[in-house]
Parts: C-alpha cells; structure tokens; sequence
C-alpha cells in the first residue's frame, strides 16, 4: 500500500493557516476580554464617582442637619425659658389679683368702722385705710406692668416659636433631600 503524501509546501501552508488562525482567534479573544476588562474597569470608577458624589453630598447634608438640629435646640431653650417666665408672670398676676380682692374688702371694713368709732378712733382707721389704700394702688401698678409684661413675653414666645416651627419644618425638608440622595439610582 502507499501513501499519499502531500508536497510539502501544501503542507507547510495548511500548518500555517492553522497556526495564524489559532493565534488569531487568541489574539481577538484577548481584545476582547481586553475590551470588557477595560469596559468594567470603566464601569467600576463610574460607581466609585458616584459614591463619592453621593457620599459628599450626605456629609454635607449631615453638616446641615447638624446646624439646623443645634438652632432647634438653642430656640427650644428659649421656648422654655420664655414659658417659665410668663407662667411665673400669670402666676403672679393671679396672686395679686387675690389680695386686691383681700385689700378691698379690707377697705370696706375699714370704712364700715371708721363711720361707727368716734372721733378718736376715725383718725387710726382712716390712716390705716389710706395705707391700705395706697398698698392698693401699688399692687395695681405692679398688675399694669405684669399685664404688659404678659403680653409682651406671650409674643415673643409665639414669634419664636413660629421660628422653631420654621427650624422643623427645613430639618424635614433636609431630612427628605437626604433620603432622596442616598436612595440608588436605577439604570
């Protein structure tokens, strides 16, 4: 039996087709994990931007939050101490509309004896009576300026309180931007 060789140039040549085919498709395979690497690699400093963006707008949001959280706090003291003072302040007008009520009848009863005593007794009544009186007449002064008071303090403790209200209201409204930036974003 023979074989059938083949001339050695049809040979050499059909090696080499086999051999610059297979390089050839390692080749175009390399490029193309090349170009995927290179296409996630892309995608990867994309995402590291974006969390970086995302992460500095929340530390800004944070910063903020923080202010307005300390101004709440700072009014809310306020509030407080404004409510403390004018409750003390009613409290006190309620006091001393009790002993206008006490002196007044106090007055009566002065007026009632001093028209039965004699003559020598009228003058220790009447000059108790006109300290009374004039006791009277303080308290009543001191009411005045309470009432002022009392409705200076009760503005005051609404203007500020429609500020705390203001300071709450953009605290929500930072704390809903602050959600709406950190929550993913769909692509």
């Amino acid at each position: 039996m023979k074989v059938l060789t083949m001339p050695r140039w049809i040979t050499r040549s059909f090696w080499s087709v086999v051999v610059v085919s297979a390089l050839a498709c390692s080749v175009y395979g390399q490029s193309n994990v090349r170009s995927n690497d290179a296409t996630a690699l892309q995608a990867l400093v994309d995402e590291v931007r974006l969390l970086r963006q995302a992460v500095q707008k929340a530390s800004l949001y944070a910063q903020r939050g923080e202010l307005i959280v300390q101004r709440v706090r700072i009014q809310q003291d306020r509030i407080d101490r404004l409510s403390r003072r004018l409750e003390s302040v009613r409290t006190e007008i309620h006091d001393l509309e009790l002993q206008d009520s006490g002196l007044e009848e106090h007055i009566k009863e002065l007026s009632e004896r001093a028209a039965q005593a004699d003559t020598s007794r009228r003058g220790e009544i009447d000059t108790e009576a006109k300290s009374v009186k004039q006791t009277l007449f303080i308290q009543r002064q001191r009411e005045d300026e309470l009432r002022r008071q009392e409705s200076q303090l009760s503005t005051t403790l609404t203007e500020e309180q429609a500020k705390s209200d203001d300071f709450e209201k953009r605290l929500d409204t930072l704390a809903g931007e602050l959600d709406r930036a950190l929550q993913p974003t769909r692509e």
